[in-house]
């Protein structure tokens, strides 16, 4: 009976071994950035990479528990929205949109409030620039953002 006892004990450790690493990865972690083809009609390539660049870095700072998935430019949103967000005629405005995903518990992250292992797509970060800037400022993101 011992014997039967042992052999259980040691196989249930065994497979602790093998899946416990699994479930406490951070494999998460390694999921690849894709960044989607820019195409703009009213953009420089330039100009849409940097605002991506503020984006990506804004968002590591702020959701510092999700990962990121996507990140995109649509120049739909731009037609759609840009007028709301301007301050003075001259302005420029660009929408971001990300995917991402969350892995911890609830959490406040600045503004953001948002489920716990859960995704997220076309999850917009609104920029504006004045005529003499040269540099994106993020204005605002997410959907309440947008869509209020």
């Amino acid at each position: 009976m011992k014997k039967k006892i042992a052999i259980a004990v040691i196989f249930v450790c065994g497979i602790l071994v093998f899946f416990v690493p699994y479930f406490f990865s951070n494999s998460w972690r390694n999921v690849e950035l894709k960044r989607e083809v820019i195409q703009s009609a009213i953009y420089e390539r330039k100009d849409v990479e940097h605002a991506m660049t503020l984006v990506e870095h804004t968002f590591s700072q702020e959701l510092q528990e999700c990962k990121m998935t996507r990140i995109s430019y649509d120049e739909s949103a731009y037609r759609q929205f840009a007028d709301g967000f301007k301050k003075q005629k001259s302005d420029e405005v660009m929408v971001i949109y990300t995917d991402f995903i969350t892995v911890s518990n609830v959490f406040h992250a600045g503004d953001h409030t948002l489920e716990p292992n859960a995704e997220y797509t076309a999850y917009p970060w609104v920029l504006r620039r004045s005529s003499a800037q040269k540099e994106w400022t993020i204005i605002g993101s997410g959907y309440g953002f947008l869509y209020t």
